[in-house]
């Protein structure tokens, strides 16, 4: 995350951390983030597993507020199966049906247990989105500006509004590349965003007073740059998709 702040996870406790297993017994790499939507699953971005589709290469934690370090009542997962969109695709810079699914159980065959520092988030009612110019929350372990080299190791999130399709469909912002199955964010000062590493992770709206998971963190150009604003899968419209396998 550009700009924004550090938080912990007790402010945004369906944030999970997605680690990819390395060979030779060195500790994972985290890979990118998600957001627990039923004890048993959580949401990501498909871009994250198209290169390594195989279940048995990641590991979820629930419950971090510090990357690969112990977090007091974090939980540890398997995943049991992982979904990318059977019509994800990608364009020079757009990803497409830009969702995945992780079914997760612990080493003794849990799902994921409530705490003040886990909770699941609502999905969206169909086709229902917070009004353009909302504020939403995006929370993440990427990186803080787009040239840095290392990753932040404490979680950070921030606040972006709302982009109407009109505008980010707009040819100096990104023209043909937007549809509507996508969701732009941004900054009016354009001084905060997702970044690399954020990616899979969370945009969270307000929908009829809750908290709901809108957005996942998909792409963009840049990070933070001007009429570049953060494209985010929108999850409003893949509501009948994931229920056709969480059910």
């Amino acid at each position: 995350i550009v700009g924004g702040e550090f938080t912990e996870v007790e402010n945004q406790p369906w944030f999970a951390a997605i680690y990819q297993k390395n060979k030779g017994g060195s500790p994972p790499s985290f890979k990118c983030g998600g957001s627990l939507i039923s004890p048993c699953w959580v949401a990501s971005a498909a871009h994250c597993f198209i290169q390594l589709p195989k279940k048995e290469n990641y590991v979820v934690y629930l419950g971090q507020s510090k990357e690969s370090s112990y977090n007091p009542g974090e939980m540890k997962f398997e995943v049991e199966q992982l979904i990318l969109h059977e019509y994800y695709r990608e364009d020079s810079l757009a990803y497409h049906n830009d969702i995945a699914l992780l079914k997760i159980r612990t080493s003794t065959g849990q799902c994921a247990q409530p705490s003040r520092s886990i909770q699941t988030i609502a999905l969206p009612p169909r086709f229902t989105d917070a009004p353009f110019g909302s504020d939403c929350e995006i929370t993440g372990f990427g990186k803080e500006s787009e040239s840095d080299y290392l990753y932040p190791k404490n979680l950070k999130m921030s606040v972006v509004k709302l982009v109407s399709h009109e505008q980010c469909m707009q040819p100096h912002y990104y023209g043909s590349e937007i549809n509507y199955k996508m969701l732009c964010a941004a900054d009016p000062e354009w001084k905060t965003d997702s970044c690399k590493g954020d990616s899979g992770g969370p945009l969270i709206c307000n929908i009829e007073g809750r908290p709901t998971l809108s957005g996942i963190v998909s792409w963009g150009r840049g990070c933070a740059e001007k009429n570049k604003p953060g494209v985010y899968t929108r999850v409003s419209h893949f509501l009948d998709w994931i229920q056709s396998h969480i059910g």
